[in-house]
């Protein structure tokens, strides 16, 4: 009996001290751990976690249903993740916008896995999770910046690209109606011969902001090289798509650019293309292009379709 008493005391003692390592472990580390059980009720959150989510004590937390910190766009993907963890127990990280406890939107980052009873058997999921926004927001400013000409602030040829994709997958999809304009300052080189490249430089500004003044919010312009730039009209055909290249063309013959105490005047070509069933982006630049040509053949200052 004494034996037994002992063992078991040993026993109770190597818990305690098992219990001990665990919590210094967790309240000393830089993330937050939140244990749900498998329903997804919070049943443990560490000290770092009310940092988190803005909360002045565990008890705001524990109790809860995880999913509610979760921003509603997000839950889909966190309760694939929460059912891939409890069925194979491990499932790499995951990355989606949580909520605290005042209802402000953050980037999350956690790692999961499945933890067992003393039987074998699932009894919930324990989760290691950090703030990303930081590294969200560092993200986000890279990908501008190599998506976005620098000189005019509109995006580039990659970007455009990747958007006029896009949108002609979505318009072939619901047989929508679309129209790509292409556009060149006529004698630009004289520009920058006679007055400068910064002279040059103000013109592309100038204009750019001048096309981004003109388009609709669905609409999405960019520098496409050079003096050369591209304007996508979604939900146009192209007698709508050519009011508006016409409005651009007309605003910029009427504009008197100054720099640097010169005076100077600049007009524009236009080619437009309107979607065809079978066409690819590829294809309806292309086609932009060749109405480009005609207008510069015909003598400039004009839109072509």
């Amino acid at each position: 009996m004494q034996r037994e008493s002992a063992e078991r005391r040993g026993a109770e003692d190597r818990l305690r001290d098992s219990e001990r390592r665990f919590r210094t472990l967790v309240e000393t580390s830089p993330d937050g751990v939140i244990m749900t059980d498998r329903d997804g009720i919070i049943r443990y959150v560490s000290l770092q976690v009310l940092g988190l989510f803005g909360c002045s004590t565990q008890g705001e937390l524990i109790g809860r249903k995880a999913m509610d910190f979760v921003v509603p766009e997000y839950r889909d993907g966190v309760l694939r993740y929460f059912v891939a963890l409890l069925r194979d127990g491990q499932s790499g990280a995951h990355e989606f916008m949580a909520l605290r406890r005042a209802g402000v939107p953050f980037w999350m980052e956690t790692n999961g896995e499945r933890m067992l009873d003393d039987a074998g058997n699932v009894s919930g999921v324990f989760f290691i999770s950090r703030d990303i926004s930081r590294r969200k927001q560092l993200e986000s400013e890279l990908d501008n910046m190599a998506h976005t000409d620098s000189l005019t602030g509109l995006p580039n040829r990659r970007r455009f690209l990747d958007q006029l994709h896009t949108e002609t997958l979505r318009c072939q999809r619901y047989g929508h109606p679309m129209a790509v304009m292409e556009l060149d300052l006529d004698h630009f080189k004289a520009v920058n011969d006679q007055y400068g490249h910064a002279a040059g430089d103000a013109t592309l500004q100038l204009f750019a902001n001048l096309i981004r003044d003109r388009l609709r919010h669905s609409d999405f312009a960019c520098r496409f090289g050079g003096e050369e730039f591209m304007v996508a009209v979604p939900e146009a055909r192209a007698a709508e798509a050519r009011m508006v290249a016409e409005r651009i063309r007309r605003d910029l013959e009427a504009t008197a650019i100054e720099h640097d105490g010169a005076v100077f005047r600049i007009t524009v070509s236009i080619g437009l293309a309107e979607r065809e069933a079978e066409d690819t982006p590829e294809s309806l630049i292309r086609r932009a292009d060749e109405a480009l040509y005609r207008a510069k053949q015909r003598g400039r200052n004009r839109v072509e379709i």
